[in-house]
């Protein structure tokens, strides 16, 4: 017999094996009233795309995602997220295909198997403040308008929070925008007349923005298509072109449309008289101004040309980050090391030769204390922006005239 044949013998008995528990599974099987021919059912997994569609948090391709690093906390904004494509971190590159599909806060790894980075959809903050031109570059938050490069001075969320609330919002108020730049402001004041969630046919509310410049207008378009997988782009109409052209364009008649206006240019008093007519009565008007002189003159135009507006308050909004942490007092940590240095220098001298071994093993089997932590509680001042600009509202109080009455202003 050939050593060939010598080595089939284990696969012959384990075959004839395989066939005498088939047999006894189908004879058990047969008796049970069970049908042997019969596989059990098996439900195939599912498909990205189904996936996709059953889980509207996941993501999914063209989405812009926030990647945080676990050890530093340091964010970069990466997106479109396109299959094939890669990420370059220092630990490593992070492909697309490991991000789409997956739920928001998960690890991911790079292709040395470091999992140093956890994915999250950015917030409206987020997607402002962290370049999306320029999608490789990590930066934290609120230093976006200190390095990264942009067609105009952004409007912090500090101050488009405060102009949001100036303004008095409601889901189908007529906004204007006079000066888009970026779309910062444009995108809050999106989400605060969006309500809860976009729209499944033409919104009632719109924000009419207006810029001079193309770029801007291109720029601010390019933010609202991306952030939130363009959720907001129904309720915003953009324009080009000066703010008084626009209006005698869109709405000549001068009669009172908009529900609240926003300038955000160095000159707004040249606008008021085309702005103030189209504004309805008791309703506000905010002027973002970075010097106090323009709010001197500003103030001085109104007053001088007779508008009817009443000036209701000029605000700087100041932001002050605090640092809270955990940390070891050095003093008690260092009195500690030597009054537990000095307590074993005594008992080694009042020992004897005898004892010195148990001694030693006394003294270095005793348990450490935990040092007694305290709490820093100070203003992170290298990190305060300072001052970005003064918010002046005014409400129209045109004069109204009651059925069954004198004229009376409006308070």
């Amino acid at each position: 017999m050939n050593a060939f044949a010598l080595l089939r013998r284990p696969f012959r008995r384990a075959l004839r094996f395989d066939l005498r528990s088939y047999q006894s599974f189908r004879q058990y099987s047969t008796s049970n009233g069970d049908h042997p021919e019969s596989l059990p059912s098996f439900t195939p997994p599912l498909s990205l795309s189904a996936k996709l569609e059953q889980d509207p948090t996941l993501f999914r391709p063209n989405d812009f995602i926030l990647l945080r690093d676990a050890q530093k906390g340091n964010r970069s904004l990466i997106g479109p997220l396109t299959p094939g494509k890669k990420h370059e971190t220092m630990h490593g590159s992070v492909l697309h295909d490991d991000i789409i599909g997956r739920v928001p806060r998960s690890r991911i790894a790079t292709q040395r198997g470091h999992k140093a980075f956890t994915a999250h959809h950015p917030t409206l903050d987020d997607f402002l403040e962290i370049n999306v031109n320029d999608a490789v570059a990590v930066c934290t938050l609120f230093r976006y308008v200190l390095h990264a490069s942009r067609v105009c001075n952004p409007i912090y969320p500090k101050d488009a929070a405060m102009i949001v609330s100036f303004l008095d919002l409601h889901p189908a108020s007529q906004v204007l925008e006079a000066g888009t730049g970026n779309g910062a402001l444009t995108l809050y004041l999106a989400r605060a007349i969006a309500g809860h969630g976009p729209t499944s046919g033409n919104p009632i509310g719109q924000i009419h923005t207006i810029d001079l410049h193309p770029k801007r207008t291109a720029t601010a378009n390019h933010y609202l298509s991306h952030f939130g997988r363009g959720m907001y782009a129904p309720y915003v109409r953009f324009h080009i072109g000066s703010c008084n052209e626009v209006l005698k364009e869109h709405h000549p008649t001068r009669t009172p449309f908009f529900d609240a206006a926003v300038l955000d240019m160095p000159e707004p008093w040249d606008s008021l008289e085309a702005v103030i007519p189209r504004l309805r009565n008791d309703r506000f008007l905010v002027c973002y101004l970075p010097n106090m002189t323009q709010v001197l003159e500003l103030v001085k135009h109104i007053g001088l040309k007779r508008y009817p507006v009443a000036m209701e308050g000029c605000v700087e909004v100041d932001v002050r980050e605090w640092e809270v942490r955990a940390t070891v007092v050095r003093s008690r940590v260092k009195a500690g090391q030597q009054s537990s240095d000095a307590s074993q220098v005594e008992i080694c001298q009042e020992a004897t030769v005898g004892l010195a071994s148990e001694t030693v093993k006394t003294s270095t089997s005793d348990p450490k204390e935990e040092p007694e932590l305290a709490w820093v509680c100070r203003p992170k001042n290298y990190d305060v922006r300072g001052h970005t600009a003064f918010l002046t509202r005014f409400r129209k109080r045109e004069m109204v005239v009651e059925k069954n009455g004198p004229v009376m202003p409006v308070e």
